[in-house]
Parts: structure tokens; sequence; C-alpha cells
């Protein structure tokens, strides 16, 4: 059985390292990709953010109706805002990971292991708080094999 405040404790540090990883980045290589048409650095920051956002709604609203495969393959499409700085998508990351947290806060175990309905999955918030965690590691693996497609070896 999950520990929810581990989960959250796990993703904080995959989120700090995230975040420590690019922003130690050259500004310009944030943009980078390695082949046209591929997700950057940025894109990738978005993703975190929105993705922690979609599972905090979920565990919110006790539906899992928008985590229909349908509906996050067109989301993982989107890129990031041309107009938000670094910062900008740092606090948007910070923020949805603060409003995942709260979603969890002084939920019962019969809360957490209550399948919300609405998607093919049948998940429990329970299960979902793996979710954000995978996802943060996933991305951080991205984006190190991006700092060494430009020739960065030291991350």
């Amino acid at each position: 059985m999950h520990d929810i405040a581990t989960l959250m404790s796990l993703n904080d540090m995959a989120l700090d390292n995230f975040v420590a990883t690019i922003s130690r980045m050259p500004e310009d290589k944030l943009s980078w990709v390695p082949i046209e048409g591929t997700r950057n650095v940025r894109d990738m920051m978005h993703e975190v953010a929105e993705a922690s956002n979609w599972f905090a709604e979920a565990v919110e609203n006790k539906s899992a109706e928008k985590l229909q495969w349908q509906i996050w393959a067109e989301k993982l499409k989107e890129h990031a805002p041309e107009d938000q700085t670094l910062d900008d998508l740092i606090k948007r990351c910070r923020g949805a990971n603060e409003r995942l947290k709260a979603a969890y806060t002084n939920l019962s175990d019969e809360e957490l292991d209550a399948i919300l309905p609405g998607s093919h999955m049948e998940p429990t918030p329970r299960k979902l708080a793996m979710f954000p965690v995978r996802n943060t590691w996933y991305h951080m693996g991205q984006v190190n094999y991006i700092q060494t497609c430009y020739g960065d070896h030291e991350m």
C-alpha cells in the first residue's frame, strides 16, 4: 500500500531535482530540440505542471473522466506558452505540486482507496499519487538526454 506522505515527499524531491537541473542549463538550450517537431525542456516543464494539475483535479473532483487517454493524448501535444519565462514555468510547476499535495490533505483511507469513476484505468487517489512522481522522473531523463545531445555531459 502506498504511503501518501512518502509519495508526496518523493514528488517534492523529484521536482526539486528537475528544477535544479533545468536552472543550470544555458537559457538558449531551454528551447533546443534534437530534431524538429520534438518537445523541448520548456515543453516538459509545461507538462509536469499540467500533469500535477490533472491529478489534483481528479482527486479534488473525485472523477477520473479527464484522465482518459483520448484527452491526455491531445494534452501531451501542447507546448509551453512562448510568453512564459523559466521563472514562470518553475512557479507553475511548484504551484501545481502544492495543489496536488493540498488535494491529498486529510483524505481518509476509504477516500484514498475509492475508485474515481470516468476512466478505463479505474484509478484510486492512492494509485494516482505515484503518477506525478513517475512523470517528473521520466521528464528528468528526457532533460538529461537533451543535455547530452547539445554536448553537456556534466549535468
